[in-house]
C-alpha cells in the first residue's frame, strides 16, 4: 500500500489490522510540468480546494486583514460560510481560472480540517511548482511536504489568530515570501516531479515483489 503521508501508515495499519511495513509513504507530484518562478501580479492571496477545507477558521482569520483574498470553493461551502468583505469568492471555476489566479497569487493560503486522512497537497505543491509561498495549518496533509519557516509556513490547525498573523507577516514582507517561494520551487525539482513519483512507486513495487519471491 502507498500512501501520501507518514501518518496515513500507521493509521491504516492500524484500522486494516496489517503489518505497518505494507504501507510505504510515497511523497505526492506536482502537476505543474514546467515549475517556474512566477512573481505576483497583484496583493491577493489565493485560498482553493474542496477536501478537508476550513473555510470557517479562514474566513475568522481573513476578518479585519488589510489584505485581498479570493478564495474557490464549492458553491455549498460558499453558501454556508460568511466571508468578510475582503474576501472574493469564485465558485466552482474551470480549472484554467484557478491556474490564472495561482500564478498571480502573492502567497497561497490551504486551510484544512483535521483529518484522519490527507488532502491538500495537489494545492501545496502546484503552488510551490510556481514559486508561492503556502499557509498552512499543521495538519496530516502537509507535515510531510512543508517545513516551516524553510519552504513555507505551517499554523495550528483551527487557530484563526495564528493564520491571521501567519497572512499578515507574508503580506508585509514580499521579500520573506518570495524567499519561501523559491525555496519551495527547489524542494519540487528535489523531490516532487512525476518522474520522482513514479521512480518511488517502481522501487515499492519491485521491493514488494522481489519479497514475495524469495517467499515462494
Amino acid at each position: 500500500f502507498c500512501v501520501s503521508s507518514r501518518r496515513e501508515a500507521r493509521l491504516y495499519a492500524e484500522r486494516l489490522r496489517l503489518p505497518l511495513e505494507r504501507f510505504h509513504f510515497v511523497p505526492w507530484h506536482t502537476n505543474v510540468l514546467e515549475p517556474a518562478f512566477h512573481p505576483p501580479t497583484g496583493a491577493a492571496f489565493l485560498a482553493a480546494g474542496r477536501t478537508g477545507r476550513d473555510w470557517v477558521t479562514l474566513a475568522a482569520a481573513a476578518e479585519g486583514l488589510p489584505v485581498p483574498i479570493t478564495v474557490i470553493c464549492a458553491a455549498a461551502d460558499a453558501a454556508r460560510v460568511h466571508f468578510p468583505a475582503n474576501v472574493t469568492v469564485h465558485t466552482d471555476v474551470p480549472y484554467a481560472t484557478y491556474r490564472e489566479l495561482l500564478l498571480g497569487a502573492a502567497g497561497v493560503i490551504v486551510p484544512l480540517e483535521e483529518h484522519q486522512y490527507s488532502s491538500g497537497q495537489v494545492v501545496v505543491l502546484e503552488a510551490m511548482a510556481l514559486g508561492k509561498a503556502v499557509i498552512a495549518p499543521r495538519v496530516l496533509g502537509t507535515e510531510d511536504y512543508i517545513d516551516d519557516g524553510v519552504d513555507g509556513l505551517l499554523v495550528p490547525a483551527g487557530d484563526a489568530a495564528a493564520l491571521r498573523g501567519a497572512i499578515a507577516r507574508l503580506s508585509r514582507d514580499p521579500a520573506l515570501a518570495e524567499r519561501l517561494g523559491r525555496a519551495g520551487l527547489a524542494k519540487i525539482g528535489r523531490q516532487h516531479t512525476l518522474e520522482a513519483y513514479a521512480r518511488r512507486i517502481v522501487d515499492v513495487t519491485g521491493a514488494a515483489c522481489a519479497a514475495a519471491a524469495r517467499r515462494a
